[in-house]
């Protein structure tokens, strides 16, 4: 089990591998055939960011506000509504 350990990556893989039913040499052989150094950073945990409240980097990125590219619609749908009422309010007022 010594040279298993070894070719496990340090921290993420023994705790990961505690919660899964699956054999660890499998998740070994999953995690050597799809992961790079980089997937590994991108899945450890940071507990100590309040705004991400326990979830991983790549959560966080995944469920972000994302950029529309239409533009400020709720913006300019609060405008137009608005000019309507103010139209609406001084044409029954002047009548």
């Amino acid at each position: 089990t010594s040279a298993l350990n070894e070719r496990i990556a340090p921290k993420r893989s023994q705790s990961h591998a505690s919660r899964n039913s699956q054999p660890i040499t499998e998740l070994v052989s999953f995690e050597e055939a799809n992961y790079d150094e980089y997937d590994y950073y991108n899945l450890e945990e940071y507990p100590c960011h309040a705004g991400g409240k326990g979830r991983s980097k790549k959560e966080i990125g995944m469920n972000t506000n994302r950029h529309c590219p239409a533009g400020h619609e709720r913006k300019i749908a609060g405008k137009l509504q608005n000019s309507e009422i103010k139209r609406r309010r001084t044409k029954s007022s002047s009548s």
